[in-house]
């Protein structure tokens, strides 16, 4: 009986301390609750050979009285007994990711610790054991708390790889093992004289402190989603975070995202790329690297000034009516075709979206509007994203056919036709080749569709004149 009570105890205590962890899939390193809990059990040997050590030197204070036992041997060596495995394990897996971790894994150590300690006080009754896997569990999980809360900052921020060192020394840790320890020496005081309500509030106390440590560590955490808006605050924590496991696939991710808030779109590609080689089967990681794409393409695209020329609305018949005048203008050919460099991204882009769930490619539609709302081509992103959510939900308009070819859009009346080349298929039975028309001048720049205008309308002007 006293055994299934312990370890029906210790499982529900386990599976509290999970909740508090909503980041562990994220997560690259597990060395979690349940196997700090196995290694806590080690402290209970560890504390009775400190207690043979160190009750030597001690015996000529705690012979005085219970109090001072508990203040100056009982609590000092039990908080120093656990901080010590906790220490070992934590420093020899690398299980720090946070300082959330510290204190979840030192309450695991002190969860253990007391499972052991309330089989010893089994002797006395059932009673006393339903107690103590209350009330006593709770308290050494707090103590823990206080000085895993001190030990995973520290475990966080130490200098790593000749980094710049940390403000918080190992002194921090030592003041709050210390601190640990006259709160666990006060609590036995409090029960050694008879003052239960006195060591009820002392412990409830230290939980609520313990609980505030977690919310505070929560909403701070690097796996806790940041908004985009405030790339500022969570580029320097992220990176902060990387330093500790460089290889994190959501820590890359996130990072890599922000930076293309930031408009830093090569410092996000690095770190996309590195998301990506750790999950290469993550879509959305691919799409982002093939939108990145897109946008390079884009920018490599014939220069402004002649894609402008190529959209002036000039008929040649009527040019040579005015007199065999023509305007030597660049590209003016209908069938002068150029390789557009954004195709093969644009077909990457549609290949990735047809795998995709149709609900997670919304959320993905929602996140690049967030990610790219202060990007110049944003319109152009956004108008992309609901053309391939649209194909997806099979819906007829959109710009893309059912091979995955980008369809021909009808071109505006008083344009001449301005196909751009995407490109060549030389397999057989394989589209030979699809178009897409120019953009009318006008929705590339007006203002320079209108001095276009104005200039051609002073040619034709003087064109007649020479005529007459």
């Amino acid at each position: 009986m006293v055994l299934l009570i312990a370890v029906a105890a210790s499982l529900l205590w386990i599976k509290i301390l999970k909740s508090f962890d909503d980041a562990r899939g994220l997560k690259s390193r597990r060395t979690a609750v349940s196997g700090f809990f196995l290694y806590g059990l080690l402290s209970a040997p560890l504390v009775l050979l400190l207690y043979e050590l160190v009750g030597l030197l001690m015996y000529s204070i705690t012979r005085e009285s219970a109090v001072l036992e508990d203040l100056f041997l009982v609590g000092p060596v039990e908080e120093l007994g656990k901080f010590l495995v906790f220490y070992l394990v934590a420093v020899g897996s690398g299980s720090i990711q946070e300082p959330r971790d510290g204190v979840l894994h030192a309450a695991s150590v002190g969860l253990a610790f007391a499972v052991v300690e309330n089989v010893y006080y089994s002797v006395y009754g059932l009673d006393i054991l339903l107690y103590r896997s209350i009330m006593a569990t709770a308290g050494h999980m707090s103590y823990a708390a206080i000085w895993g809360y001190a030990a995973g900052v520290y475990l966080y921020t130490r200098p790593v790889d000749g980094q710049k060192a940390s403000d918080y020394g190992p002194w921090l840790v030592v003041n709050a093992v210390a601190a640990a320890a006259v709160v666990h020496g006060l609590y036995n005081s409090f029960l050694d004289l008879n003052l239960i309500g006195a060591a009820l509030l002392l412990d409830a106390g230290t939980v609520l402190i313990a609980l505030a440590i977690m919310s505070h560590l929560k909403k701070v955490s690097p796996f806790a989603e940041i908004p985009f808006s405030r790339y500022r605050l969570a580029i320097p924590q992220l990176k902060d975070a990387l330093r500790r496991n460089p290889r994190n696939f959501v820590l890359n991710k996130r990072l890599g995202l922000h930076y293309i808030r930031s408009r830093d779109l090569e410092k996000g590609r690095r770190h996309l790329n590195r998301a990506s080689k750790t999950r290469p089967q993550e879509l959305s990681t691919r799409f982002y690297l093939a939108l990145l794409d897109f946008l390079a393409a884009e920018r490599g695209q014939r220069p402004l000034g002649q894609r402008a020329m190529a959209a002036v609305p000039v008929l040649w018949s009527q040019s040579r009516a005015i007199g065999g005048a023509t305007l030597r203008l660049e590209n003016k050919a209908s069938d002068d075709l150029a390789d557009d460099p954004g195709a093969e991204a644009r077909q990457v882009l549609y290949r990735l979206a047809m795998q995709m769930p149709l609900k997670s490619l919304k959320q993905l539609r929602r996140q690049v509007k967030q990610v790219c709302a202060v990007h110049p081509r944003r319109g152009v992103l956004f108008q992309l994203c609901d053309d391939l959510v649209s194909r997806k939900r099979g819906q007829s308009y959109g710009p893309f056919e059912k091979d995955g070819a980008l369809r021909q859009q009808p071109l505006r009346e008083g344009f001449i036709s301005r196909p751009a080349h995407y490109r060549r298929h030389a397999g057989a039975g394989e589209a030979a080749e699809f178009h897409v028309p120019e953009p009318p001048l006008a929705a590339v720049n007006p203002m320079l569709a209108a001095k276009k205008s104005r200039a051609l309308g002073r040619i034709i002007e003087q064109k007649r004149r020479e005529i007459d």
